[in-house]
């Protein structure tokens, strides 16, 4: 990813999830921050089919999760590529998630820390 995804930090309401992503070049995928209570409780989330194309966030109880593309006259189909395009998106969400808010505030995130 060649630009910095725009991160919009959510305080209410929690459906919302932790924040969201916004990716700054096309497709101007959305990816939606969510911490979760627990480890199962993301496995039985993730595994639910609610969520079509997600990226976890190794040691954690976080993901981020496909909320949608932003924008008119850009549309994604079903088709596996338009999947992996999405999936790679997400993936570079997650590593710079991990580097500028993880890495950088711990502390924060404790509470998602699997053990």
């Amino acid at each position: 990813m060649n630009k910095l995804p725009l991160i919009i930090q959510a305080t209410a309401p929690k459906e919302l999830g932790a924040g969201l992503l916004l990716r700054t070049e096309h497709p101007l995928i959305i990816g939606k921050i969510i911490q979760f209570a627990s480890y199962p409780d993301m496995i039985q989330q993730l595994n639910s089919g609610k969520f079509i194309v997600y990226s976890t966030i190794p040691g954690y109880s976080i993901a981020i999760v496909y909320a949608g593309i932003m924008g008119r006259g850009y549309k994604i189909s079903g088709e596996p590529e338009a999947a992996r395009e999405i999936q790679t998106i997400l993936d570079e969400f997650r590593n710079w998630y991990i580097e500028n808010k993880i890495e950088a505030f711990p502390s924060q995130f404790k509470r998602y820390k699997l053990d």
